[in-house]
């Protein structure tokens, strides 16, 4: 009989005591049973270390990781990957050269996965979660699975269906090439996580990772491995509990520094997008096909001006300061035309444009 494939489950774990038992009591409980859980504690101040700690001494799928010193959700992510891209590699010898964590694990080798997925560490899976992907996965034989629906959990523990979706305009669950999923959803950011899983021989291949030190982390990511995939299946089956936390990053007060990491996260997606954009132009100049360029230089272009949209909603609530300056936004107004020149000039306006 042929062995199952394993699951690699990235967990990055941040001062969430109240919800981490729950997220992985429901990874441990699923049906499908092969799979291992790198769980990777990024300077947790709470007693989130000790929660990892014990369900490690317990749960022998489980790869601990604890970093010496907080580096963020894109930092703890890239450490995860690295991790399992070490297939077959030792636990002795993984301590050796990766500096500055700490890996607790009852196993002895980085077991090989076939599939990557992210977990964040308040929400949780349904029972088959993992048997509907694997499933979807054995009979598309895709690089990314998207799940396009999920269920939104608020804080009394109320569950509703989210209207959320990561491909607005697909009605049908089937595979789709990345160019016509875009030509369906030709102004949508691709981001979420969370909603995708990867082929790991895809994903390795190409060696992606989050951008370091930016908040909203995922779109970077998320575009970039999409836009290279050559074949996407889109779920709707319902399996990802999503948890409204109100201190997430997302829903959390917004203080001072917080607004000025929001603006300059949206400053390098920003310059990722035109980076994007610039690329697809230079293919079109080598003789690339015309059809395929237009079409992914107009969802880069609409991209772009999302991420003015978003930076121009910072300067309407907050207005230009020394971390907040009005020349660092000079050279990309062009970008959006008029209507964000005359934002640029009189962030007011917002109000009525």
């Amino acid at each position: 009989m042929q062995e199952k494939a394993c699951v690699g489950i990235i967990v990055p774990v941040y001062n969430v005591e109240a919800y981490l038992t729950r997220c992985l009591d429901s990874l441990l409980n699923q049906s499908y049973e092969n799979f291992v859980i790198v769980l990777i504690n990024d300077a947790s101040t709470d007693c989130s270390r000790e929660i990892c700690l014990d369900y490690q001494l317990r749960e022998k799928r489980i790869v601990f990781i604890d970093t010496l010193s907080n580096a963020g959700v894109a930092g703890t992510r890239n450490k995860a990957l690295q991790i399992l891209e070490q297939g077959d590699k030792s636990i002795e010898m993984l301590k050796e050269q990766m500096e500055g964590i700490e890996i607790h694990t009852q196993l002895s080798a980085i077991p090989n996965v076939e599939y990557v997925m992210f977990v964040d560490s308040d929400d949780y899976l349904s029972h088959d979660a993992l048997q509907t992907i694997t499933t979807d996965f054995r009979d598309y034989d895709v690089d990314i699975y998207i799940h396009n629906y999920h269920y939104v959990v608020d804080v009394r523990g109320e569950v509703g269906v989210h209207n959320y979706r990561i491909f607005p305009q697909v009605q049908e669950a089937k595979v789709y090439t990345p160019l016509e999923l875009v030509r369906l959803n030709p102004k949508n950011i691709v981001t979420t996580t969370w909603a995708f899983v990867y082929k790991a021989s895809f994903l390795f291949k190409h060696h992606f990772r989050f951008i370091d030190g930016i908040s909203n982390e995922d779109v970077p990511f998320c575009t970039q491995a999409f836009i290279t995939a050559q074949s996407v299946y889109v779920s709707f089956a319902k399996w990802y509990y999503y948890f409204l936390s109100p201190v997430s990053e997302m829903r959390g007060k917004m203080g001072a520094q917080k607004v000025k990491r929001f603006f300059h996260s949206w400053i390098v997606i920003l310059d990722f997008f035109i980076a994007c954009y610039e690329s697809v132009c230079v293919k079109d100049r080598q003789g690339a096909a015309m059809g395929d360029c237009a079409l992914l230089k107009k969802f880069y272009e609409a991209n772009i001006v999302r991420c003015l949209k978003r930076i121009f909603e910072l300067v309407y609530e907050y207005g230009y300061s020394d971390d907040f300056p009005k020349e660092r936004l000079k050279p990309y107004i062009h970008w959006g035309g008029a209507k964000y020149y005359l934002l640029y000039c009189y962030p007011r306006l917002k109000k009525f444009l």
